[in-house]
């Protein structure tokens, strides 16, 4: 009967990854894949239990191997890790299969340089434990041994590809993250530049309103200039007709008539005859 579970990101990842490439879960062990995947000091461990294999020699039981791991990986790293079942793999598949729950696998390469990194840090964190044993049935063993080399030869081709298809899915990932920040780029660089378009073309038609205005401002001061010129010109050659009328026409040169002579700030001199009365 299927379950579904809510699980974590974290967890998803160690079932996918930590149990594949590093430690042997997903990992082909035939021919030139052993020589590909595994380190040279793995491949040695690897090669005794193959020669076991073929040789036909009695195998170790594998509910003692399994107790076995248990006992190393807890003098490696403590009592704080899943609970590993101490039974055969097949009888802790049927265990799971019985309690309607996942079952767990993992299968341990001590020689691998990454392995106790991954064991302190991941496997044997409170988050990982607590939600192992809540939800699942965990089985582990040594690579190195018969029962786990087994689960390794028949489920590793698999896992291979999951683990491919997996590394697909991350590589596809990081290209579309890729490209979308390339598009973001490009589309904030076409975006910067349209606003400094924009930036431009204002600034260009505030000059020329400036320039516009300013125009208007001197051609009105300019009329307004003229206007008063004018105004002034006219008020003056009224005043001048004024005065001109008051005085009357000019006498003859003659007795009782003087003469009053100007010379005005530009050079020139003017004269006008008045009867002697008007003085």
């Amino acid at each position: 009967i299927p379950r579904l579970l809510n699980i974590p990101v974290a967890i998803v990842r160690l079932m996918s990854t930590a149990v594949a490439g590093v430690f042997g879960i997903g990992l082909q062990v035939l021919g030139g894949a052993i020589r590909a995947i595994f380190p040279q000091r793995v491949r040695r461990g690897l090669s005794g239990t193959v020669q076991s294999f073929a040789s036909g020699l009695p195998t170790p039981d594998p509910v003692a191997s399994a107790d076995d791991f248990i006992k190393h990986f807890q003098a490696s790293y403590g009592y704080t890790h899943p609970g590993f079942e101490r039974l055969s793999y097949k009888d802790a598949l049927k265990k799971a299969q019985q309690q309607f729950k996942f079952l767990v696998i993992y299968l341990h390469a001590p020689e691998h340089q990454d392995a106790p990194k991954f064991c302190r840090e991941t496997l044997c964190s409170n988050a990982v434990t607590d939600f192992l044993s809540e939800n699942f049935l965990t089985w582990g063993g040594d690579i190195r041994s018969a029962d786990a080399f087994q689960v390794l030869e028949t489920q590793g081709p698999e896992m291979v590809a999951a683990r491919a298809d997996e590394e697909e899915r991350d590589a596809n990932r990081r290209l579309r993250a890729e490209q979308d920040a390339d598009y973001e780029a490009s589309l904030a660089a076409d975006q910067e530049r349209e606003n400094q378009r924009r930036a431009e073309e204002e600034r260009v038609a505030r000059e020329q309103e400036e320039i516009q205005a300013q125009s208007a401002a001197e051609a009105k001061a300019k009329a307004d200039a003229e206007a008063h010129a004018r105004e002034f010109e006219a008020a003056l050659e009224k005043r001048r007709l004024e005065k001109a009328a008051a005085l009357g026409s000019e006498p003859a040169a003659g007795p009782g008539v003087s003469v009053v002579a100007l010379r005005l700030p530009n050079g020139s001199r003017i004269q006008r005859r008045f009867n002697s009365t008007c003085l």
